[in-house]
């Protein structure tokens, strides 16, 4: 009697039906099947695997190269090479920080990234498009006020961190442009400054020693103000600026109403009269005619 043997089957046909991805880093190879042939998963050396073959699958594959194995049960075939690629799947979220948020010296930001070797990082905007800015050792510089995302990629998949937000700062306002408008006199002894005020801009008038002083500005006035050296400092709220030194002289005003008298009216013998002043320290004495004119008497 002659047993039968159903000779070598055909060819199996299998094809990787999943590639790995980001959120699944195993590979699926199909096999188009055929009723009574059985079918194995052979590794690279083609050595026999433990997957079992489901609804025309293997599933959950790492990368590497496989081998499909069709038998009969009399004789075997195998497959072509079937590549799995690799992907490492999505890396860690990157960690980023602000490292410096603007300041009046400067009003641009970093941003700061926790690298890891073998991860590339991109920032992105606040609508995560790609930014031209390039990391250099581990930071973002120079960047404006405004919401950022960084992007760590490792070749495969990428993934971001949660938002960044460098805050604004409008930097330090120009220097408050002011003069004394109105100087001492004798009949006002104070003095008022006038200042070229900006829409959005705040004034504070401070004394010699810059410190804050309680005058408020009234029609881009400072108004009542005694003899001294005052500043002037502007400020939109981020930060300040202040101006040039501003003197006001002192006037001391009217002094008093000099008191005199005739202590010698004209006689026979003298026809010339004296007029007696009750002096003060510090005040000259001028004698005027009757129409307040200045006559050449001195004072002795």
């Amino acid at each position: 009697m002659i047993e039968e043997n159903k000779g070598n089957p055909a060819h199996p046909e299998a094809i990787v039906s999943q590639q790995p991805t980001c959120e699944d880093t195993t590979g699926t190879i199909s096999v188009t099947t055929v009723d009574v042939i059985s079918y194995t998963l052979l590794d690279s050396n083609q050595n026999p695997l433990n997957n079992t073959i489901e609804n025309g699958e293997f599933s959950n594959l790492t990368a590497g190269t496989y081998f499909v194995q069709a038998s009969n049960g009399d004789c075997k075939t195998t497959s072509e090479a079937i590549v799995i690629g690799e992907n490492q799947g999505s890396p860690a979220q990157p960690e980023a920080t602000v490292s410096q948020q603007p300041t009046c010296e400067d009003t641009t930001g970093t941003i700061s990234v926790t690298s890891v070797q073998g991860i590339t990082y991109t920032l992105l905007d606040e609508n995560e498009n790609v930014l031209n800015d390039t990391i250099e050792n581990d930071e973002f510089l120079d960047l404006p006020a405004g919401t950022y995302f960084v992007q760590a990629s490792n070749g495969d998949c990428e993934a971001i961190s949660e938002a960044i937000i460098i805050q604004e700062n409008e930097g330090s306002p120009m220097q408050p442009e002011a003069f004394v408008s109105q100087k001492p006199t004798c009949a006002d002894t104070t003095g008022t400054i006038s200042v070229t005020t900006v829409q959005g801009i705040t004034y504070t008038l401070l004394d010699s020693n810059e410190n804050t002083l309680n005058n408020t500005i009234e029609n881009g006035n400072f108004n009542d103000l005694a003899a001294g050296t005052y500043f002037i400092q502007a400020s939109n709220g981020d930060c300040e600026a202040i101006s040039e030194a501003i003197v006001i002289e002192e006037n001391q005003g009217s002094p008093a109403q000099p008191e005199a008298i005739v202590s010698q009216q004209p006689t026979c013998e003298d026809t010339t009269a004296t007029i007696s002043v009750t002096t003060n320290e510090s005040i000259t004495y001028t004698l005027l005619d009757e129409n307040e004119n200045v006559l050449n008497n001195a004072i002795e």
